[in-house]
């Protein structure tokens, strides 16, 4: 596993990261990620002019328009959202399935009864068949899991997206989240 440090500045949407990892595949992902959110992503959802899910990990797919074939970020794409909420006085963070199918955006929340640990890692298994993608997040005690159709078109060629802060909110001060995959 390679070990990515990245940091949202104050103000921003996108994390520093400058690593394009392309994926190429014939209908199978297998990947096992840890990650670690510092302390430092804790914020006030409240403060925030328009709060909105923000994003861990994800991939995007090659996008047709006009039977050219082109990237576009978050078009035909699978995420990991997250965003910081209050559970018993504590914040914790919450996870959601948010996926762009054809643009039609999809944002489901994955757990809702607990919050997952700031400053502890957290293991993440994502699977990727023909028709579906899954998700698995754990850490201690909890285990969460998602799993959403994604198409028998998708094309198979692609790449990762990394952090990024918001919706239309930018971070209020630095973040930094630790992935190994």
């Amino acid at each position: 596993m390679k070990e990515y440090h990245f940091k949202i500045k104050k103000d921003h949407h996108y994390s520093n990261c400058d690593v394009f990892k392309p994926i190429i595949n014939t209908g199978r992902i297998d990947k096992k990620i840890m990650a670690l959110f510092s302390n430092d992503c804790i914020y006030n959802e409240t403060e925030l002019p328009s709060p909105g899910i923000n994003k861990l990990l994800g991939f995007t797919r090659i996008h047709h328009q006009e039977k050219i074939p082109v990237f576009k970020n978050f078009c035909n794409s699978w995420l990991i959202g997250w965003k910081c909420s209050l559970f018993n006085k504590e914040y914790k963070l919450l996870f959601y399935s948010y996926y762009d199918y054809r643009g039609e955006e999809f944002r489901i929340p994955i757990n809702t009864n607990h919050g997952y640990n700031f400053n502890k890692p957290m293991n993440i298994t994502v699977f990727e068949r023909q028709d579906h993608m899954s998700w698995e997040i754990s850490q201690g005690m909890y285990h969460d899991s998602f799993t959403q159709p994604i198409g028998l078109a998708t094309p198979k060629i692609g790449y990762h997206l990394w952090p990024y802060f918001g919706g239309k909110s930018r971070a209020p001060h630095d973040m930094y989240i630790n992935l190994s995959l």
